[in-house]
């Protein structure tokens, strides 16, 4: 009767000893501290960190989250700095954002280089619009009937002296909403291209 106990009691101290080295790291990537695994974390981390941006930092965040655009993409090609306060201050949010670039000689922005900003970043936009191609959309008034919505807006048909409306559809056969990047060529004491985005 003693042998058997004793090797009951060896058996269930070597199950002990397997089961403990089973629970080590061995590659899982969960935290037993918290019952997090790391990706979880991760995300958590970049929520938080989504939550402290501000400025042109937030705005380029939501341009690559709603376009996957960079700031490399809409940046013009005089030397500027971030509006950061006021109405066309940069800023953005999961429904879209504003980024607004002042010239830093303080110089109008003249036609010529308000025609060549849309046209660097008119084929940017182009890319995400699902059907290829920038359209009319619902114009400013949103008056546009939904034949003139669909026509293509080709960089011929801008008018540069005004504000630039490149719209696309979220789908390609045209249901649903649609996205906007709204281009403005803003004068006063400090010049500045505002490009809002939804």
């Amino acid at each position: 009767m003693k042998k058997y106990f004793v090797f009951a009691l060896t058996c269930v101290a070597g199950l002990a000893i397997v089961t403990a080295c089973g629970n080590g790291n061995s590659g899982n990537s969960n935290d037993k501290s918290t019952g997090k695994d790391d990706a979880g974390a991760q995300v958590e981390t970049a929520a938080k960190d989504v939550k402290d941006m501000v400025g042109i930092e937030q705005a380029e965040y939501w341009l690559n989250q709603t376009f996957s655009l960079t700031l490399a993409d809409v940046k013009p090609a005089f030397e500027y700095e971030a509006l950061e306060k006021g109405m066309d201050g940069c800023m953005g949010n999961s429904g879209g954002g504003v980024i607004s670039f002042v010239k830093k000689d303080g110089t109008p922005i003249t036609e010529d280089e308000f025609k060549a900003y849309v046209t660097k970043i008119y084929p940017q936009v182009q890319k995400c619009s699902p059907t290829g191609k920038i359209h009319k959309g619902q114009g400013k008034n949103k008056n546009n009937s939904e034949e003139v919505q669909q026509q293509e807006l080709t960089l011929g048909d801008i008018d540069f002296s005004q504000s630039v409306d490149l719209a696309f559809p979220k789908q390609e056969d045209f249901v649903g909403y649609w996205h906007h990047v709204r281009i403005y060529n803003k004068t006063g004491e400090k010049p500045y291209i505002s490009v809002r985005f939804n």
